[in-house]
């Protein structure tokens, strides 16, 4: 069982949460976890934690996280007449090539091929009919600083400002 306590406020737990994801090595998190082994793990913490931070104004803006693109893939594929076996043979062979695809091959590719242009038509033909989400605005921490006041703290969880 998780338990929160409802003395931290809005501030500090966004405080609190962006410490955790906006530290100067990127891959801290994954290290860390690369070096617990599987089990359960018992921690008593205390952190000073002071600093700033700057949020960005909320916006409205389009789902498009919400668009299911593997079932788009899959449709349009069976209703360009690709069967079964054609679409995971075709789909394997362009799979590479999008991959490997990198800055001007990649924008030429797309252009060359009218994507480009089909993609434009679709982000302002249906795209931007779709209804509109809250996004709420970004946070950008400022001259933080994290003490331990029980064991040690790793230097990658300083954030600089």
């Amino acid at each position: 069982m998780t338990r929160t306590t409802s003395a931290l406020t809005a501030i500090e737990i966004v405080a609190l949460a962006k410490l955790l994801t906006q530290t100067e090595d990127k891959d801290l998190l994954t290290a860390a976890l690369g070096e617990i082994p599987e089990g359960t793990h018992t921690f008593d913490l205390s952190l000073d934690l002071s600093g700033s931070f700057d949020k960005g104004a909320d916006r409205a803006d389009t789902a498009t996280v919400a668009i299911p693109f593997t079932v788009v893939v899959g449709l349009l594929l069976r209703r360009m007449g690709a069967t079964r076996e054609a679409a995971i043979t075709l789909l394997a062979e362009v799979l590479p090539e999008a991959i490997a695809a990198k800055g001007k091959a990649k924008a030429s590719l797309l252009a060359e091929t009218g994507v480009t242009e089909s993609l434009d038509r679709f982000k302002n033909e249906v795209v931007n009919g779709m209804p509109k989400i809250h996004k709420t605005g970004s946070i950008k921490m400022k001259d933080t600083e994290v003490v331990k006041t029980r064991g040690t703290i790793p230097a990658a969880m300083r954030v600089a400002g």
